[in-house]
């Protein structure tokens, strides 16, 4: 019990200090939930874009990780992208955007993009046995 409550005040002291520690230059417009659910989200699609599939595989709740392995990890990204042009592929940080209207403040969606095109990872991060996971994901956008 004693670990759950430090883990917990981490977090809250990690979420204060990001909050008041962001200048003007750096805040994102448009995402407006919490940073922790942000920061999985993009640590999945940058693993993802840089080819880490492994890397992605490990921030699955446990039901994705039976559905997706590495190499299906793998396979789906390619087939997303199969039309760019390019291999100057990127996360946009800076358009992550909460997905939809429904205020559910953990389905963040992540565009990818090359120049002239684009498509996204949309994921939902929540917590699994105490850490934070995705526990949904989408590909493509909408």
């Amino acid at each position: 019990m004693k670990i759950v409550m430090l883990i917990a005040l981490l977090m809250l002291v990690y979420f204060v200090v990001n909050t008041f520690n962001k200048s003007n230059k750096e805040k994102v417009p448009y995402y407006e939930g919490p940073t922790i659910y942000k920061d999985v989200a993009l640590q999945f699609s940058r693993n993802i874009v840089a080819g880490r599939f492994i890397d992605a595989h490990k921030l699955l709740s446990r039901a994705l990780k039976l559905k997706y392995s590495p190499q299906i990890l793998a396979d789906t990204y390619v087939k997303m992208i199969e039309y760019f042009d390019t291999d100057n592929v990127s996360v946009n940080e800076e358009f992550v955007i909460r997905e939809g209207d429904s205020g559910d403040k953990e389905y963040i969606y992540v565009p990818i993009d090359e120049p002239g095109n684009s498509e996204a990872i949309a994921v939902k991060v929540d917590y699994e046995n105490n850490v934070l996971c995705i526990t949904e994901l989408d590909w493509g956008r909408p």
